[in-house]
């Protein structure tokens, strides 16, 4: 692949090449930074060599050393507070009616270099591993319907097309949060971010937006579960950057309400709630160890110990204040990188055999052995967390960001 750095109109990749623009070339901004990053590392570890072209040598200088020594905030603040994925009618149906997002390997049950090849000539010609994802693109931009309508009509043709309403995006959206928290997600420098496989609507799913000329076809595919989370918008010949506002407003408007009338749990009790469940499995013998929420702070965790001294007290577990939490190819690094947690546990032998492995872990890197066995260790930490073989392994699969 190439990352074609400059005064691009706009960020795109076409036959093998990744035309990634600037807004203050030859400057970076932190977001462009990461993606840049972002889209190497993810180049890489899908077995891709990525060449880097530039007219301006100090463009190239910073990414070079940005990669020897990171400087980009790894607490960017994002575009916008939603991702979103649109599909066309009749897909739209099929994603309401099975109550789940599913990538296009999972869909068309064709492997992902079919696919790839089909598409070589149209104007979205993705390598082959981006069919196994659920791309999404940011809250406030207009591809998602572009791409929904890239079938029929491109360019200016494109745009008078969707004004007639025949081919508008239904359009699935998501709280960006909710989805960087979501164990097979994958920053590829690209799309704002992609889930693999598959994504559950009942868990995850913010507000599906549908044109009101849909809804007469769209309704008797909507679950009884998601009616509360589906919303019509009178497209009124508007075109795709004018329906994209109108949309991004509406959805908007949806999150004050919840601020306003408290539809949506806070936080704090989000996580409690989630730690009653751990616990109540726990004790049931449904898994050996669970972990809390991982935070960022020491005194954030801090903040949820009364709150657990009653749980365990509840359910008869006990719980261990990590301060250092085991990093394995289990999770993504950065979810569990420098965080502070709670290891719930019932006996004594599940904690020490978490430490145990901690300690392995640690023996390996100081002999230099760690290579050899750390697919080991992580599927290890797997099974003392109670996952299946199968589960472990499609989290290793799904793993790009690593230690």
């Amino acid at each position: 692949m190439q990352l074609n750095i400059g005064r691009h109109p706009a960020g795109v990749i076409e036959k093998g090449v990744y035309y990634f623009p600037l807004a203050n070339y030859p400057d970076f901004s932190s977001l462009e930074l990461k993606n840049a990053v972002d889209f190497i590392q993810y180049e890489n570890a899908n077995g891709r060599d990525v060449e880097i072209v530039c007219q301006d040598n100090l463009v190239i200088n910073a990414l070079n050393f940005e990669f020897r020594k990171p400087t980009a905030d790894k607490n960017i603040l994002p575009p916008d507070d939603f991702v979103y994925h649109a599909a066309p009618l009749d897909a739209a149906q099929k994603i309401l009616e099975s109550g789940k997002l599913l990538s296009a390997v999972r869909v068309y049950g064709k492997s992902a270099q079919q696919l790839s090849d089909e598409k070589q000539d149209s104007l979205w010609n993705d390598p082959p591993d981006y069919f196994e994802y659920i791309m999404f693109g940011w809250g406030n931009e207009p591809v998602g319907d572009y791409v929904v309508i890239s079938d029929v009509a491109v360019g200016n043709r494109a745009d008078k097309e969707f004004r007639k309403g025949n081919h508008t995006g239904i359009r699935f959206y998501f709280e960006y949060e909710d989805l960087v928290r979501h164990p097979r997600r994958v920053f590829d420098g690209y799309h704002a971010i992609k889930v693999k496989d598959e994504l559950l609507l009942s868990e995850y799913l913010y507000a599906c937006i549908i044109p009101e000329q849909y809804r007469e076809s769209i309704l008797p595919f909507v679950p009884e579960s998601l009616k509360n989370r589906v919303f019509f918008v009178a497209q009124n010949s508007l075109g795709i950057l004018e329906w994209t506002e109108r949309v991004h407003n509406f959805v908007l408007s949806l999150s004050k309400q919840d601020e306003v009338i408290s539809v949506k749990i806070d936080k704090f009790s989000y996580h409690l709630g989630a730690a009653d469940c751990f616990c109540e499995m726990v004790r049931a013998g449904v898994k050996r160890i669970a972990l809390s929420h991982p935070c960022d702070t020491e005194e954030e965790r801090n903040s949820f110990l009364p709150e657990f001294d009653r749980l365990c007290e509840k359910y008869g577990v006990r719980y261990y204040a990590e301060d250092e939490a085991l990093l394995t190819d289990l999770f993504p690094l950065s979810l569990n990188q420098g965080k502070f947690n709670v290891i719930f546990y019932q006996d004594e032998s599940a904690l020490k055999e978490y430490l145990d492995l901690k300690a392995e872990k640690e023996k390996a890197i100081s002999t230099g052995t760690y290579a050899e066995c750390r697919e080991n260790i992580a599927h290890q930490y797997g099974k003392l967390l109670s996952y299946t073989d199968e589960g472990i392994q499609r989290l290793l699969d799904a793993n790009t960001e690593k230690e």
